[in-house]
């Protein structure tokens, strides 16, 4: 007998349990409705901060990171998918026989909505850009250079045997070396023979650690040490990380020790 009545106190547990949860949606109509629109508000008021910052990150030329473009897509489209659209069954569906059902729902979106704002929350939105590609910086002036066509293309020959470590394009000062080495530089990333093409400029006066900066900020490197020898291990050690790069030397008018560099 005490078996029977165990069984029966448990079942009936199980029934009331979720009677009474079904019947608090009817209970809590009001509540639940004016809990969706408060936290609808939060929600609305944290995407208009985080698209703020994402705003100011792209105006100072930043990467915007995935998670928070996720993030602001997910919310856009939830807020025309389901908000409007239980917005627009509230307006229809005024009568009591419909408010457990409509209760039922605002309760249900609300923990989504919660759901978003935690996870709407960034250490950073962005990230700094990776330094532009050298070729995309350089404008059009190969027009004019077209007998030239022979000694390029004889250049980015030799750039693709593997045998070839060093190339010089030699000339009086004024015939267009540069002019040329930059249409190179743009023929070979169409090519795709190299993951990275640097330039820096040498000049009559050369400065080793001018040059390092040049070649440090295409490759996205900063210093962390000031001395000559720190900095000549910093770029080596990073300038190995690439597997194919090509470093230009531009305006190069004496023998030059790479090794300082």
């Amino acid at each position: 007998m005490e078996i029977v009545i165990s069984i029966a106190s448990k079942i009936g547990e199980y029934l009331v349990a979720p009677i009474g949860a079904e019947f608090g949606y009817l209970i809590n109509y009001h509540s639940n409705l004016e809990s969706l629109k408060g936290e609808i508000k939060k929600l609305f008021e944290k995407k208009d901060r985080v698209q703020g910052l994402v705003n100011a990150a792209e105006r100072n030329g930043e990467v915007i990171n995935p998670d928070v473009q996720s993030w602001l897509t997910n919310v856009n489209d939830y807020m025309i998918q389901k908000v409007s659209h239980f917005e627009d069954e509230i307006n229809k569906k005024q009568r009591c026989m419909y408010r457990w059902s409509l209760s039922r729902k605002a309760y249900k979106i609300t923990q989504h909505v919660l759901q978003l704002q935690n996870e709407g929350t960034f250490n950073d939105v962005a990230h700094p850009a990776p330094p532009r590609e050298i070729w995309s910086t350089f404008k059009e002036g190969f027009k004019d250079f077209k007998s030239r066509m022979a000694i390029m293309n004889e250049v980015i020959e030799g750039l693709k045997k593997e045998e070839v470590r060093m190339i010089g394009i030699c000339g009086m000062g004024g015939v267009g070396k540069t002019t040329m080495a930059k249409e190179i530089i743009k023929r070979l990333a169409e090519l795709n023979l190299f993951d990275k093409v640097v330039m820096a400029t040498v000049s009559q006066s050369p400065s080793t650690r001018r040059i390092q900066e040049e070649i440090a900020d295409q490759i996205d490197l900063k210093f962390d040490v000031e001395s000559d020898p720190g900095r000549v291990g910093s770029l080596h050690g990073r300038l190995m990380k690439i597997e194919r790069i090509l470093i230009v030397l531009d305006d190069l008018w004496t023998e030059l020790d790479f090794e300082a560099i």
